[in-house]
């Protein structure tokens, strides 16, 4: 009885140099997070306007993958009343803004269409960016969540004392 106490308690040692040892790891890879990857540019275009627009442009994608589209009001001189972008193939919409954000989409190589529509009351000036990202994590961010120790030695350690006190009614 007095090994498998002993072994029970190393046990419960290892585990929380395990437990302690993979927070501190993960308290320290949340430090300043990253984004995952750079992107590329595939169209930027920015105008300025007198009271509406509308327009429909057309850009070509080189390389499938993750696409993020960007919709700016620059607020100059004034703030647009409305506005908003669409992207689209010749058969089906990939996504669309109605104010300032940013959507993602997946596209093959090949052509689509950017529209484009803006009212202000006297001038007003917005901005459009669409870029590849690099991998399939696009927008993500790098870093891990702190494990709080504290509850997670808890945790762990009521689920080891509750196995050695069936392993002992079993042996008794």
């Amino acid at each position: 009885m007095k090994q498998s106490i002993n072994s029970l308690a190393s046990s419960l040692g290892m585990a929380l140099m395990l437990v302690c040892g993979s927070s501190i790891a993960s308290t320290v890879g949340s430090e300043g997070t990253e984004p995952m990857s750079e992107s590329e540019v595939v169209y930027e275009d920015v105008r300025i306007f007198d009271s509406q627009t509308f327009y429909t442009d057309t850009f070509s994608i080189g390389n499938a993958g993750m696409f993020e589209a960007v919709l700016t009001d620059f607020n100059f001189p004034d703030p647009l009343d409305s506005y908003g972008l669409s992207i689209t193939t010749a058969t089906e919409s990939l996504g669309q803004l109605t104010d300032s954000g940013s959507f993602m989409f997946s596209a093959d190589p090949g052509k689509y269409y950017l529209s484009v529509f803006a009212t202000a009351e006297n001038f007003g000036q917005y901005g459009i960016q669409i870029s590849q990202m690099d991998d399939a994590l696009a927008g993500i961010t790098t870093g891990v969540s702190a494990v709080p120790v504290p509850a997670a030695v808890w945790l762990f350690g009521s689920g080891l004392l509750g196995l050695a006190g069936v392993t002992r009614r079993k042996t008794a």
